[in-house]
């Protein structure tokens, strides 16, 4: 039976079935799939591994940490009574020595300023005799004039030469007479905002980390 122009057109347009149509996609993608292959490989033939590394890598700890200053060096400073036992009158003259305790820090350099009442004490010298920071820029004797503070600056050498690197240790850096001229309390103060000391082989100052004033009670 001849198979009219109708049927025939009919017959055609069945066979492209939504099977087809699916087939012909998967076909098409893995013919993409396989290009892109090939111009990624690389010059030597291997393709190319792609990092896992993020666009922004977190930094280390040791990047972001904030820097921990070290603790300034430990060193103690003392004014006392040469004779603990002493007692003051009125008219008396005494010892007053000014201390230092390094404890374990070499130092170099340390300035002294003392405060006291000119009303109640007269300084009447300055000595630094066996002093353990024996090179003086200010003396103290100063004091002598200048009623009311005693500034003191001593050092020692540095020299290669002489293998000293400065004082570690307890000593005495100046010893001071001082007469009581009223009955009563009195006390010789450190003046902690300028009394400061350089450690050896550095050129920062640091403060004490201990501070002993001295006072005494004049009959």
């Amino acid at each position: 039976m001849p198979i009219s122009l109708e049927q025939n057109e009919q017959k055609n347009e069945m066979r492209i079935t939504p099977k087809i149509i699916i087939m012909l996609l998967l076909l098409g993608a893995a013919v993409i799939v396989a290009a892109l292959m090939v111009k990624g490989k690389s010059d030597d033939g291997e393709i190319p591994i792609v990092s896992q590394q993020p666009l922004s890598p977190e930094l280390s700890m040791n990047d972001v940490a904030e820097e921990v200053p070290a603790p300034p060096p430990p060193a103690r400073l003392a004014v006392r009574q040469e004779n603990v036992d002493a007692v003051w009158g009125q008219g008396d003259e005494e010892s007053v020595e000014v201390y230092v305790d390094t404890q374990g820090t070499s130092v170099s350099v340390v300035e002294v300023v003392l405060t006291y009442d000119p009303e109640a004490l007269e300084i009447m010298a300055v000595e630094d005799a066996n002093s353990v920071l024996p090179f003086a820029v200010l003396t103290g004797k100063e004091a002598l004039t200048n009623k009311g503070e005693i500034h003191l600056v001593r050092g020692i050498s540095r020299s290669v030469e002489d293998g000293v690197m400065g004082f570690s240790g307890e000593g005495r850096i100046v010893s001071m007479k001082i007469k009581a001229k009223n009955a009563g309390s009195v006390r010789i103060t450190v003046d902690q905002t300028r009394t400061r000391f350089v450690p050896s082989g550095v050129s920062e100052s640091f403060a004490f980390s201990g501070i002993e004033d001295a006072a005494f009670t004049v009959k």
